[in-house]
């Protein structure tokens, strides 16, 4: 066989992956590369001899990653150097080929021409929700021709343009702004009553109706306040209830905001034109390499990862809840009640279902680049493997929204499967009660719809967009500073349980990335303010209530820890934890811990067992109402009540018990009861860190 034989076509796809090397390195490097160096330096430089470069866009250097380093968007204009115009006469068309084939891409890229009109989506939230709407409609607008400003509200205190047209995404925290739209709302408050004649604005809320009394406060605030002031609503406030269909809700909003804004600015909203996909998929050779940094997080140390449930009647545990003990990152801190916003990765078996769908192999390098404007946390213009960004990017277990649907039915080749996806994506009763049916209620993903419509594949790029960003899970740190001042604990409910789409077991993505963790196995977190005083008084003497089911002691460790190291130099005041879960076999979480507490007089523990053999059922507020006498003599003592737990269920069971307590103890009306608590909660002497979901 001929050397050469060896390297046609046929032979080299037969070869593996890394067999050939054109240089080699090490010893059996080839010692013909500095004859290749110097051949480049030889080209480069008759290159120069002949040519003037000229940096015509101040060029600042950004570099693109593949088999070799390039420079991105590096564009030039070449033309002959004075004296050899001669030399080069044969070549004077090339730069107009040049020329016109960067037009070409431009145009292929762009979404639509600029329409003139300028558009600001400010946003306030804490925990990502109306952040990610206002990236999305900042994308949107900006692939519609607009020139787009995105920034939190408290970035543009004083600095609105009321040239632009506004659109604001917001949520309340217990009816207080979040934190980055304290300012924006003192601000706006104290303005002059004309400040913002000619601002067009727009306003939509992100919400719980579990917080029933502040429901929407903010959002409703900011949208009266900006009339107040002078500015014209485009379209109506939008209210998004995180307990019901939210996505529908933001959708049905989005879609008449669109030609309601087009008519404000002065467009045509006929001229509304829709782009396809945002990304673009490049293919490469296979490279196995770890890639995570989003967020501002920064790794932590696990340091142990203790079960804490008991075992059921069986002997057999039937849940997992771990206490796990993380090393926090050099240099950050936290306070007694903070949250921990937690970096997961997917679960393996959530991970293989999605590859499932798609061409490409799971080491197979990809790169994403926006096709036009784009605000979105994937890592852009940077060179993984598609099982990197599965794994730790992108979204694989939410509910499916709307939007996402009516991609997915675009890409259904039988006429069962589209029709199937179509149905739940209208605006009418019938598809509005398909989707919280059959994906709501039942929690069925991307993933889950794929499987259940075959003949629905979507190109690679197109699905990897549609799953969207891995967001970080938020736990409340169950220990305190004074304790261990650079180590958080946290108590984790290990979700594991047959899914509800019928697709075999669903896996809680979080919390089974924590549960497997290996010790000293790092870990990405952000120490978060929940938004709201949850912490124990400053003042020892202030009594606390504290009221909590199953995980939701996380905080209530933190609190007595701290109350128990105040103990050790200046009297406490007396405090009450009532604790509800199964029994005491399974469910009674830090047990050994809590009756310490209670033995040494850092708290009076109340426990409530809704499935104790040989007594009688009970739940949290079957106790709170046996211990009302104690309960009220507290209460009017100055003390503080935290409530910790599922916000559908403890949270209004709680608040009813307190109302009753009071009526019953003061001869109020229920009117009166309800004005008493809503003072506490004013007052931030009823407080509550409470959760939604199911």
């Amino acid at each position: 066989m001929l050397f050469s034989d060896r390297f046609t076509p046929e032979r080299e796809a037969e070869l593996p992956e890394n067999a050939y090397l054109p240089f080699g390195i090490g010893q059996r490097a080839c010692i013909g590369r500095q004859f290749s160096i110097a051949e480049a330096h030889l080209a480069l430089g008759m290159l120069l001899q002949r040519f003037q470069f000229i940096d015509y866009e101040n060029y600042e250097l950004q570099i693109r990653r593949g088999l070799t380093i390039k420079p991105k968007n590096f564009r030039m204009k070449v033309i002959p150097r004075e004296g050899r115009e001669a030399a080069v006469l044969h070549s004077a068309g090339s730069t107009t080929h040049t020329e016109e084939r960067e037009v070409k891409h431009q145009q292929a890229t762009a979404a639509v021409p600029p329409n003139g009109k300028k558009l600001m989506v400010l946003y306030g939230s804490n925990l990502g929700t109306s952040e990610n709407l206002a990236r999305e409609i900042s994308a949107d607008a900006s692939r519609s021709g607009f020139e787009v400003d995105m920034a939190p509200l408290d970035e543009r205190v004083g600095d609105l343009d009321l040239d632009a047209a506004l659109v604001i995404v917001t949520s309340s925290y217990n009816g207080q702004p979040p934190d980055n739209a304290v300012d924006f709302c003192k601000w706006l408050h104290d303005l002059d009553p004309d400040a913002l004649d000619g601002l067009e604005y727009a306003v939509f809320g992100c919400g719980d109706r579990n917080w029933s009394s502040t429901f929407q406060a903010i959002p409703r605030l900011i949208n009266a306040e900006l009339a107040e002031h002078g500015a014209e609503q485009f379209t109506e406030l939008g209210a998004g209830d995180a307990s019901d269909d939210f996505d529908g809700q933001f959708r049905k909003w989005y879609a008449g905001m669109w030609p309601d804004l087009y008519r404000a600015v002065g467009l045509d909203p006929d001229s509304i034109q829709k782009t396809s996909g945002r990304l673009e998929l490049q293919i490469g050779k296979p490279l196995r390499q770890r890639f995570f940094a989003t967020l501002e997080a920064k790794p932590a140390t696990l340091v142990s990862s203790e079960e804490l449930q008991g075992r059921s009647r069986d002997g057999t545990p039937d849940r997992s809840t771990r206490l796990i003990q993380l090393e926090l990152p050099e240099g950050e801190t936290y306070e007694t009640g903070d949250h921990l916003a937690v970096l997961p990765y997917n679960t393996p078996e959530s991970l293989s279902r999605a590859l499932t769908y798609f061409e490409a192999s799971p080491e197979t390098i990809v790169s994403l680049h926006a096709d036009g404007p784009s605000e979105t946390s994937l890592p852009l213009d940077q060179p993984h493997t598609l099982g990197t960004l599965l794994n730790y990017y992108s979204e694989l277990q939410r509910p499916a929204t709307r939007a996402q649907i009516a991609i997915l039915s675009s890409y259904a080749q039988a006429p069962r499967d589209r029709r199937r996806l179509e149905s739940m994506v209208g605006d009418d009763e019938t598809s509005q009660a398909a989707y919280r049916e059959f994906i709501l209620n039942q929690r069925r993903s991307v993933i889950d719809l794929l499987e259940e419509n075959p003949s629905c594949r979507p190109p690679d790029e197109i699905l990897l967009d549609l799953l969207g960003e891995l967001k970080p899970r938020f736990y409340s740190i169950a220990s305190s500073p004074l304790v261990h001042p650079t180590r958080a604990a946290l108590m984790v409910s290990v979700l594991e349980t047959p899914s509800l789409s019928g697709h075999g077991t669903y896996r809680g993505t979080c919390s089974t990335f924590l549960s497997r963790l290996p010790i000293g196995q790092k870990v990405h977190v952000s120490v978060r303010s929940p938004g709201m005083p949850f912490r124990p008084p400053a003042d020892f003497s202030k009594p606390m209530i504290m009221i909590a089911t199953g995980a939701g002691l996380a905080p209530f460790r933190g609190f007595l820890q701290e109350r128990a190291a105040d103990a050790q130099h200046a009297a406490i005041a007396e405090s009450m934890l009532f604790f509800g879960c199964r029994n005491s076999g399974a469910d009674f979480l830090i047990g050994d811990d809590l009756e310490r507490y209670d033995a040494d007089g850092v708290v009076d523990l109340v426990m409530a067992y809704s499935n104790e053999p040989g007594f009688r059922r009970k739940y949290v507020q079957d106790r709170l109402r046996d211990k009302q006498d104690k309960v009220w003599e507290l209460m009017e003592k100055g003390a503080n009540v935290y409530v910790c737990g599922h916000a559908g269920r403890v949270a209004p069971a709680a608040r009813r018990v307190f109302e009753d307590i009071y009526a019953h103890k003061t001869g109020a009306s229920k009117t009166e009861a309800e004005s008493w608590l809503q003072g506490l909660r004013d007052s931030d002497r009823y407080l509550e860190d409470i959760w939604a979901g199911s």
